[in-house]
This record gives C-alpha cells, sequence and structure tokens, in this order.
C-alpha cells in the first residue's frame, strides 16, 4: 500500500468510493491515479485552489476558441488532443491562451498561468468528473449551474467566482473526507522527505528530518517530532480503515509494511507497581488526551505540580505511545528543545541570561541519565499524590489491614503538605482530588512507561552517557548553523 493513494492521502472509505468510481474504467495509470489524487487533496504548486481556477479558465477559453460546448458536461467526452488542437487555432488575444515558445499552449489571466498538455487537461476532465459525482451527486446541479455560463461568453470576473464556488466545494470536501485536511501541507513536506527515506520513522528519523535540506517548514526539533508523530498516527489510522475495507487482519504484514512505525505489544513488560492506581477503581473516566490530563491536574484547585514540572511532563504526554516506541528520539526532545526554545527566544527578545554563541554548545542541556532520574522523582511524587488521594477516599472506612496502612501512609504524606491550597476540611480535600485522580494515573503511567523504554533502549548508563555526549555534539553543531550562521532564521515554528 506504500506509494497508493490509500497511504499518501488518508481520506474516509466514502471518498474512496468516490475516487474510484472516476477511476476505474481501465483508463488511468497509477501515475495518473495518484497525480488526481494530488489534485484534489493538496492543489497545485502549494495551492489548493490552481485546480479550480484551471478548470473555470479551460472552460472559458474553450469557449472562446470555438469549441462549442453546450453544457460543461461535454468536457469530460472530448479526446485532450483534440481539445488541445482547438485550443491551439484559437490562442493568442483575448481567448486566455498562450503559447510558448517550443508551441506549447497554457492558460493565463489575472490570477496565474498553467501549462497544458494531454496529461493536464485529462486531469481537468476527471477532476470535473469527481466534482459532478462525489457525494452521490450531491454537488452535480450546482457544479453545472456554476459551470456552464463559462460556455457561453464569460468575461474573468465570472471565471473568479466560479474558482471561489469549486474550490468551497472541494474545501468542504476534504474537511468531511480527510483527516489531515488542514495538515496536508505540512504533511507534503513530511510525505516527500519519507519517501525518500524508505517510509519508515525510527529514533533517528525526527533529527535527520529537521535537517533535511527540503524542511523549510518545521524549523524547531520539536516541531519535527511532532509532525512526524501526527504523521504516523494519522498513516496508522487510514492503514487500519483499508485493513477493515480489505476484509485483513491489521497484523497482515503487506498492512503493517505501510506503516511508518511498528506495533507495540502491549503485554510486553507489564507494570507490577500499579496497585495504587488500581486501587482507585472508581476514580472518574480516563481524560480524552495526554494535554487533557496534565491541565487537568496543573490548573485544579491544588497545588500539585509547578510551571517548571509542567513544563518538563507536556512533552513526555505529548508524545505519548509514539514516544515510546521512539525513546532515544524522545530523549533528545526533553534535553534539546529547551535549549532551541531559550535560543529562539532570545534572539526574538533580545534578552539572555547566556549568550547565544555560548547556549548553541548545549552546555545546559539536562544529561539522558538526569532526565531518568526526574522521572523516577516525578513518578514518585505521583504515586504520593495517589495514596493522599486514596487515603481521602478510604476516609474512616478502614475495614483491612491493608486499607489501613494505606490511610495511614496517605495522612501522613498529606501532614507534610505546606500549600494553603491543601489547608481544607477532609471532604472538601476530597472532592478536590478526585477531579485530578485520572489525571494523575495518567501522569504516572506515562512517566513509567517513558522511563521503562528509556531503559530498554540504553543496556547501562554507560550507553546512556555515550549517547548524550554524542547528541549533544549534533545538535550543537546543527544550533550553530541556525543560530550563529543564519541568525535572521532563527525563529521558532
Amino acid at each position: 500500500m506504500a506509494g497508493s493513494e490509500d497511504t499518501l492521502f488518508t481520506w474516509s472509505v466514502a471518498a474512496r468510493t468516490d475516487f474510484r468510481a472516476v477511476t476505474d474504467d481501465g483508463t488511468c495509470s497509477d501515475r495518473f491515479r495518484l497525480a488526481l489524487a494530488a489534485t484534489i487533496a493538496q492543489g497545485w504548486d502549494n495551492n489548493r485552489d490552481k485546480p479550480a481556477w484551471a478548470l473555470a479558465a479551460l472552460l472559458r477559453a474553450l469557449d472562446s476558441s470555438g469549441a462549442g460546448l453546450a453544457t460543461c458536461l461535454d468536457l469530460i467526452w472530448h479526446a485532450p488532443a483534440e481539445l488541445l488542437a482547438t485550443l491551439g487555432a484559437g490562442a493568442g488575444g483575448t481567448s486566455g491562451i498562450g503559447r510558448n515558445a517550443d508551441g506549447t499552449l497554457y492558460l493565463k489571466d489575472r490570477r496565474g498561468s498553467f501549462r497544458l498538455s494531454a496529461f493536464r487537461l485529462r486531469l481537468l476532465q476527471k477532476l470535473l468528473e469527481f466534482t459532478v459525482s462525489c457525494d452521490d451527486f450531491t454537488h452535480g446541479a450546482s457544479v453545472v449551474a456554476t459551470l456552464d455560463p463559462l460556455c457561453n461568453g464569460a468575461g474573468e470576473s465570472e471565471v473568479s467566482e466560479a474558482t471561489r464556488s469549486i474550490a468551497r466545494l472541494l474545501y468542504r470536501y476534504r474537511e468531511t473526507h480527510f483527516d489531515d485536511a488542514r495538515a496536508n501541507t505540512s504533511f507534503t513536506v513530511i510525505r516527500a522527505y519519507m519517501k525518500d527515506a524508505g517510509d519508515v520513522i525510527d529514533d533517528d528519523t525526527p533529527f535527520a528530518f529537521w535537517v533535511s535540506p527540503g524542511n523549510s517548514l518545521f524549523r524547531t526539533y520539536a516541531a519535527s517530532f511532532f509532525g512526524l508523530r501526527d504523521y504516523a498516527d494519522t498513516l496508522a489510522a487510514a492503514v487500519a480503515r483499508a485493513a477493515m475495507e480489505q476484509g485483513c487482519d491489521a497484523s497482515d504484514p503487506a498492512l503493517q509494511a505501510a506503516l511508518s512505525v511498528a506495533p507495540e505489544d502491549p503485554f510486553a513488560e507489564e507494570a507490577d507497581a500499579e496497585g495504587i492506581a488500581a486501587a482507585l477503581s472508581e476514580a472518574p473516566a480516563a481524560p480524552e488526551s495526554a494535554e487533557a490530563a496534565l491541565k487537568a491536574i496543573a490548573e485544579g484547585e491544588l497545588r500539585i505540580v509547578s510551571q517548571k514540572q509542567r513544563a518538563f511532563l507536556a512533552p513526555v504526554m505529548q508524545a505519548g505511545r509514539f514516544g515510546i516506541r521512539l525513546p532515544h528520539a524522545t530523549a533528545r526532545l526533553l534535553a534539546f528543545h529547551p535549549i532551541q526554545s531559550a535560543l529562539s527566544n532570545s534572539l526574538r527578545t533580545g534578552k539572555a541570561t547566556l549568550p547565544v554563541a555560548e547556549r548553541v554548545h548545549c552546555a545546559e542541556a539536562t544529561s539522558y541519565a538526569g532526565l531518568v532520574d526526574h522521572m523516577q522523582s516525578l513518578e514518585t511524587a505521583m504515586t504520593d499524590w495517589m495514596t493522599i488521594a486514596l487515603a481521602l477516599r478510604i476516609g474512616d472506612d478502614a475495614a483491612d489491614d491493608r486499607r489501613a496502612g494505606l490511610r495511614e501512609a496517605g495522612v501522613r504524606l498529606l501532614k507534610q503538605k505546606r500549600s494553603k491550597s491543601f489547608q481544607r476540611p477532609p471532604e472538601e480535600l476530597a472532592r478536590a482530588f478526585r477531579e485530578i485522580e485520572a489525571g494523575l494515573i495518567a501522569v504516572s503511567t506515562a512517566l513509567r512507561e517513558m522511563r521503562q523504554a528509556l531503559a530498554r533502549r540504553f543496556a547501562t548508563e554507560t550507553d546512556m552517557t555515550a549517547a548524550f555526549e554524542a547528541d549533544r555534539a549534533r545538535f550543537a553543531a546543527a544550533f550553530a548553523r541556525l543560530y550563529l550562521e543564519t541568525p535572521a532564521d532563527a525563529t521558532e515554528a
């Protein structure tokens, strides 16, 4: 499936049915199918509206050239060679057709130009057929009503209005049927890189993509990391849908080959230190997202995490399963993005606690061993908070020694807290903790899984230290290129 419209463009089953309805006629090559898919999904030359303009301008040019189309639908049935001959005969003047020195033709008006060929005319014919027939012909009548006037003496204003109308139709279609409708421009950059990289994302891919010559969009390592995460998630969803549609098991090798990140066995290493979380069996439903889990804690009534801790936890939570599968790449994110963020901010504001020329060497970066220690410390803190929550839940109802022991431990921990937010009656504290129990569990789980993933990735602390020092040199060189050689371009994505 890699390299087909099913994985390059993540659209719904209904959209792919619409697409196949106009391409499964035995005349469309694989190259043409991909070109048409790209036309619908992302337009041309980073301009999604250009195909809509080209279609409208073509119909007006054919009318000016004497093609005699009774309706826009007649465009579909003419051979491209016949259309080119008609356009060539009428080229020049106010026809909207120009001729290059090599004899090829191009559409032109104040909105731009577009070189014509038999292949491109065929794309526009199929685009018209698609817009008329998609969504079970829902838009057919309005498309014809919009385009038919262009076959009868229309001017540039009518071309502009028709362009807007068709572009709006395609935009709404993408919003409905494409998972990555808003992200398509950025995904195009990633697709181009992944095609050359072999369609596999590993620990080194985020850094390699970030510094690649073709990446002019994702200006920070963090932006590259999370862009690839979103791309992998979207591609996985597309493959899962294809598996269902094709009647294949999602673990089928042919489908897994199209995934950028191999799936992880959820039972490969079951944690045995989840007793406290399990005891909170009546906790509220899990937050909808990692960001929601952390926000519930950070912005709740109780002072659970500091702003500095929240800044550290945010990328851990956002990395999610993608980060667990790529622990080394995630360690780079946690260690070196704070340095890049500080560099970008200092250049933007002119204020810095450390000169840029010194900061690029990453002397402030937290070592990978330091990251693990910090995760362990925060995980312990989350467990303590869950113990307090459970103690408040138990109250005086300590029916057995275990519950009594947990309550005693929780009460002891609570007495150590000095924040004014904890100076309230037990029933109020119990209510406040109940609102963040699910968030505490989610954050604790994320920290534990990330720490375990790093332990699997680096066999010894010596390996971890060596990897950090090698990465510090790589990031220092990249930062020097970005912020010393071309400081004017050093803005954060």
